[in-house]
C-alpha cells in the first residue's frame, strides 16, 4: 500500500486541473508513468499532442494485442473553494476527527485499513493510475496503457481522434473512473448547452426593465427547464453557470448560462439538449450553442451483455448502471467492448477534500495484477 500512495502522491502533486490547461502539469504526469512503467518492460508507443492541452500517451509491453486496453484520464478539475489542505499535497485521514496528515514515505507506520488518501484527483481519477503502476511492478504480462488529458474538459478529443485513428472495433477497453472497483457496462448519455440571451441595456427605473432584462430572460428560461426536469425524475439536469449583467441599477445586456443533462440510457441526448432549448420564453432573444453532446454505454447499436462477458472472463464484480457519463460511451461508439472500473465513489469526485479509501485502492490494484500477469484468470473469450 505504502508504494501505491508514494504514485498516488506523485500524481497528485502534478497540477493537471482542467480548466485551466496547464501542459507543464500534464508532462511531468506524462513523464512520471514514463519512468515508472518504462523500469518494468513498457515501452511508449505513442505520444500525441493535439494542442490545446489535449494529449494522450500509449505505453504497451509485451504482444499487447487481444488484452484490454486500460484508459485512464489524468485531468482534473479545477478547484472547490471548500478545500481546507494543500490539493496537490496527498494527505492521509484516518476517519476520526482529527485532520489529515500530510502523506509521508518515509514514515514507518502502516496506514489503517480504514484511512483515506486525500488529494487533488485521487478519487477521479489518479488513484487509478496509482494502482495501475503499482500492478505493473509486480506484473510481467502483455499490457496496453492508454492516458488521456481532457476528459474533464467536456471535448474529449483524444479519445475521439484515438477511436478514428485506431481499429477500435477490435479492441476491449477498460476506462478508469471511480466505481467503488465494480464493472461498469451501463451508463448515461450527455449532452450540454450554452444559451447567450440578449437584452435592452439601460436604467433599471425604466417601466420596460422588468422584460427588457437579458438577466430575467435567462431566469424565466431556466425556471421552465427545472420545473421540466422535476417533472421527469429520470432526466438528470443541471445549470452550471449563469453570468449578466454589470450592477444593479443597470438592465442586464447580455447573460451566458451554461446547462448540463443525463437523459436515461436509450434517450437520444441531443433530442433532449433540443427540447430545453425550445423552452425560450422569447426564442428571437436568445442564440443557443450546441456544446458537448456524447452517447450511452453501450453506444446505440452495442449491447451491453458482450461488454458482461468480457467483465466475467476478467473475474470482476458486475456493478449496476451508474448516472455519470464516461468515455467508454465513445469507444463502444467505435466498436470496442467497453466498460468501466476503477476505485473510489463518485461521491467524492470533483468535491473539496476529494479521497478514496485505502481499502479501494488495495482492491483496485489486486485487480490491475490479474489482468497484467502473464495468464489472466479466466482467459480471454
Amino acid at each position: 500500500m505504502k508504494r501505491t500512495l508514494e504514485h498516488l502522491a506523485r500524481l497528485v502533486g502534478c497540477d493537471t486541473r482542467n480548466p485551466p490547461r496547464d501542459p507543464a502539469g500534464v508532462a511531468a504526469l506524462y513523464d512520471y508513468a514514463r519512468g515508472a512503467l518504462g523500469a518494468h518492460g513498457y515501452a511508449v508507443v505513442e505520444d500525441r499532442d493535439l494542442g490545446e492541452g489535449c494529449r494522450w500517451l500509449l505505453l504497451e509491453r509485451g504482444a499487447a494485442h487481444g488484452r484490454p486496453l486500460v484508459n485512464v484520464h489524468v485531468d482534473t478539475v479545477p478547484l472547490d473553494d471548500g478545500w481546507q489542505t494543500n490539493p496537490f499535497e496527498l494527505a492521509l485521514h484516518d476517519g476520526s476527527n482529527a485532520a489529515p496528515r500530510r502523506f509521508d514515505p518515509g514514515d514507518l507506520t502502516t496506514p489503517r485499513a480504514d484511512a483515506r488518501a486525500v488529494g487533488l484527483g485521487a478519487c477521479d481519477i489518479k488513484g487509478a493510475l496509482a494502482c495501475y503502476l503499482r500492478a505493473a511492478e509486480e506484473t510481467s504480462g502483455p499490457a496496453a496503457l492508454l492516458l488521456t488529458s481532457d476528459e474533464e474538459a467536456g471535448s474529449s478529443r483524444c479519445v475521439r481522434t484515438f477511436v478514428a485513428e485506431h481499429p477500435t472495433a477490435s479492441l476491449d477497453v477498460m476506462v478508469a473512473e471511480p466505481t467503488a472497483c465494480k464493472a461498469v457496462c451501463v451508463h448515461r448519455g450527455i449532452g450540454t448547452g450554452v444559451g447567450v440571451f440578449r437584452g435592452f441595456g439601460g436604467h433599471a427605473s425604466r417601466p420596460h426593465a422588468l422584460a427588457d432584462s437579458a438577466n430575467h430572460q435567462a431566469v424565466r428560461w431556466a425556471h421552465r427547464a427545472l420545473e421540466l426536469a422535476a417533472g421527469r425524475p429520470e432526466l438528470r439536469f443541471n445549470l452550471g453557470t449563469i453570468e449578466g449583467g454589470i450592477k444593479s441599477n443597470m438592465v442586464a445586456a447580455s447573460c451566458q448560462l451554461r446547462f448540463g443533462v443525463r437523459p436515461p440510457f436509450g434517450i437520444d441526448s441531443a433530442s433532449v439538449v433540443e427540447e430545453l432549448c425550445a423552452l425560450a420564453p422569447d426564442r428571437d432573444r436568445v442564440e443557443w450553442i450546441t456544446g458537448y453532446v456524447a452517447p450511452p454505454l453501450p453506444a446505440p447499436g452495442r449491447r451491453s451483455d458482450d461488454a458482461e462477458r468480457l467483465v466475467a472472463s476478467l473475474g470482476l464484480a458486475l456493478g449496476d448502471p451508474v448516472d455519470f457519463f464516461t468515455e467508454a460511451a465513445l469507444f463502444s461508439e467505435g466498436g470496442a467492448r467497453a466498460f468501466v472500473f476503477g476505485p473510489g465513489d463518485i461521491a467524492q469526485a470533483h468535491a473539496a477534500g476529494e479521497w478514496v479509501a485505502l481499502a479501494q485502492l488495495e482492491e483496485a490494484t489486486r485487480a490491475y495484477a490479474r489482468l497484467l500477469s502473464p495468464e489472466p484468470a479466466g482467459g480471454m473469450p
